[in-house]
């Protein structure tokens, strides 16, 4: 986290001062070297959903120390309390993505009310006959407006700015992705 937010973190804890004043201090080369500039706030109202009412999906392209950028994964948003998962797909198949799906959000969350996502043929065929079977209702973004599918794009951008950040500082591989996509995972939903 930013140093300000970690400083924060363990005031409430209860820590010292003299370790709060030296967390404000650290420089981490990794997020240095992948930083970006700042986004402009945008203001919307808060969805008042539960939990699995709605889920955000897209496909989102990873890169690590050996392969730059042709790793595919499925992200998916709760869209009420913003929990998200990211699970690599072997390939971009419907059949793929509806396995990765099940096993992934499905399999411990059951099966959501709707579903955004974008006009992907992944999201076709076999996925869209179990959306159906399930009578999950799907809400597909059209074909050049992405915003439409913003949490998802908003949540896989962020998920993908700290997948950078473990990449440069641990130097993943291939045979450590799922660990390193689950640390992730496990890294965005607790803060």
């Amino acid at each position: 986290p930013p140093n300000r937010e970690l400083a924060k973190h363990l005031r409430l804890s209860g820590a010292s001062q003299d370790l709060i004043e030296a967390a404000s201090g650290l420089k981490c080369r990794a997020c240095e070297k992948c930083a970006r500039p700042p986004l402009h706030p945008v203001a919307k109202p808060a969805a008042l959903l539960d939990f699995n009412e709605a889920v955000a999906i897209d496909i989102i392209f990873l890169d690590n120390q050996q392969s730059k950028g042709n790793l595919a994964a499925l992200n998916m948003v709760d869209i009420g309390s913003s929990y998200q998962v990211v699970a690599p797909l072997r390939n971009r198949k419907s059949d793929t993505v509806l396995r990765v799906f099940l096993k992934y959000w499905v399999n411990w969350a059951g099966p959501p009310g709707r579903l955004v996502l974008d006009l992907d043929t992944a999201f076709a065929d076999s996925f869209a006959d179990l959306t159906s079977d399930l009578a999950i209702s799907m809400r597909a973004a059209a074909g050049q407006a992405h915003w439409q599918n913003g949490i998802a794009e908003r949540y896989g951008s962020s998920w993908k700015s700290c997948w950078e950040k473990l990449c440069v500082a641990e130097g993943i591989r291939d045979e450590d992705m799922l660990d390193a996509i689950c640390a992730v995972n496990d890294a965005r939903n607790s803060l």
